[in-house]
């Protein structure tokens, strides 16, 4: 039932990442192989996974089937968003090839129609209202 999640992602250097997902009873067997305290004061290792085990994080909920994430923002697919000059974006429905969202919006005599979230938050700012 173990199961090891290998992540990597491109920062200004490439980081490498490993998620492990256990049950209750293989963290708990875990645990008690780590043991109450790190092996010695220089093995910073062992002593940041005690410190993590003894207190594991909450995994952050799932966004709802009417949310998208992009780069750690979670934005409502259902909701209107202002940029900078108060012109309003909301989600069309579709999605690009790759399954970004598309937003579109009207505002002085131009129409800005189906861009990808992602163009348009290289070019505005967005918050929802």
């Amino acid at each position: 039932m173990a199961e090891v999640t290998k992540q990597e992602r491109e920062v200004t250097v490439t980081e490498t990442r490993y998620t492990l997902d256990l049950s209750a009873e293989e963290f708990e067997f875990l645990k008690g192989l780590v043991g109450d305290a790190p092996a010695s004061a220089a093995d910073h290792a062992s002593s940041r996974l005690w410190e993590a085990m003894k207190s594991p994080a909450q995994a952050p909920a799932a966004p709802g089937p009417n949310a998208y994430v992009y780069k750690d923002v979670v934005y409502d697919l259902s909701a209107a968003y202002l940029d900078e000059s108060s012109d309003t974006w909301e989600f069309t429905g579709a999605f690009d090839a790759d399954g970004m969202p598309l937003i579109s919006c009207t505002t002085g005599g131009y129409y800005y129609e189906n861009w990808r979230l992602a163009r348009a938050l290289e070019a505005f700012t967005l918050r929802k209202i």
